[in-house]
């Protein structure tokens, strides 16, 4: 196998910028999750604080922000692994032309 050195920089910088871009977007639904919160239970006329909370919480617009938090954080994950992987992948194989190239002058 020919590594191709631009190649690999190209495809771990893709890689890269995608776990950055899905990273942060997990990052700023994670940071609103409290300002919905509030916004939500600012518009509860329940008689008291934990009421309101409770009434937030339940709400369909909190639930559907907390869904895509996971979702966002999911994808984070799996394009962190890709990531991983393919730094591990072309590691190894950097290591196998290595190896090859030394048997060679054996």
């Amino acid at each position: 196998m020919n590594l191709d050195a631009n190649q690999i920089y190209h495809k771990l910088t893709k890689a890269g910028d995608e776990w950055a871009d899905l990273q942060a977007a997990y990052n700023v639904l994670e940071d609103t999750k409290n300002a919905v919160l509030a916004k939500l239970m600012m518009k509860s006329q329940a008689p008291s604080v934990a009421a309101r909370e409770i009434e937030a919480k339940a709400s369909e617009e909190y639930t559907e922000h907390v869904k895509a938090t996971q979702n966002a954080m999911k994808a984070a994950q799996k394009a962190r692994v890709k990531y991983d992987t393919m730094r591990a992948w072309f590691e190894l194989k950097r290591s196998e032309e290595a190896t090859r190239r030394a048997e060679m002058r054996l």
